[in-house]
């Protein structure tokens, strides 16, 4: 019983302390790929050290032959809908911002990489005045927790009846209804605003539209 318990305490302790805290100012925010990227260094600051960025390209997941996870599946009766959610720079994205940032600025910072937020209790969520925003939030039956990690990943299931399903259907078919209709994941992210004060946690919202995240 001792072992089990100081594993969970030891477990806990890495979860906790996972997070980094950021300079309360952006250092830079360029534009890769269609995205946004807001760049900031790292507290304690250091000389030229690295700079991170915050949640950025909401996207659906592709596996090893480039091909989205993305499925729905009509049986008939009804119909059940699968997606697998990530977030981050692709490699070729980081190189460019990499390029950008040193274009800019003239110096030789590297990109770290994403910063480590937590977990924001609001999760995710669906939105938009559409259709397809409705359905998908009533037939939403599981979803995974918002990854951490850049390039971490989470699954979406749903479940329609047979008219739903048929809605649905015409739905993700319509350009306007998939770019009206959005998908949203919160995060936790810890800034240090002053010397002298302890840092604040501040909601990071990363959003996008579900054409968008089915043509990463």
């Amino acid at each position: 019983m001792k072992k089990v318990l100081f594993i969970l305490i030891v477990v806990g302790m890495v979860e906790a302390t996972r997070s980094q805290t950021l300079v309360g100012s952006s250092e830079m925010v360029c534009h890769v790929g269609g995205a946004s990227v807001e760049l900031y260094k790292a507290y304690p600051v250091k000389d030229q050290g690295p700079l991170y960025y915050l949640p950025t390209r909401l996207r659906a997941a592709t596996n090893a032959r480039g091909q989205v996870e993305f499925s729905f599946q009509d049986y008939g009766e009804g119909a059940v809908m699968h997606l697998l959610l990530t977030w981050g720079l692709r490699e070729r994205h980081r190189s460019r911002l990499q390029e950008q940032l040193i274009d800019q600025s003239r110096k030789r910072v590297m990109v770290a990489g994403a910063v480590l937020p937590d977990s924001s209790p609001k999760g995710i969520q669906i939105t938009g005045r559409t259709d397809l925003a409705q359905l998908l939030n009533k037939g939403l039956t599981q979803k995974g927790k918002v990854p951490l990690t850049e390039n971490g990943k989470m699954a979406l299931s749903f479940k329609f009846d047979k008219e739903e399903a048929a809605k649905v259907k015409r739905a993700l078919n319509n350009r306007t209804q998939q770019h009206g209709t959005y998908i949203s994941l919160f995060f936790s992210v810890n800034f240090k605003e002053r010397s002298g004060e302890p840092p604040k946690a501040k909601r990071t919202e990363l959003k996008e539209n579900l054409l968008t995240i089915l043509n990463p």
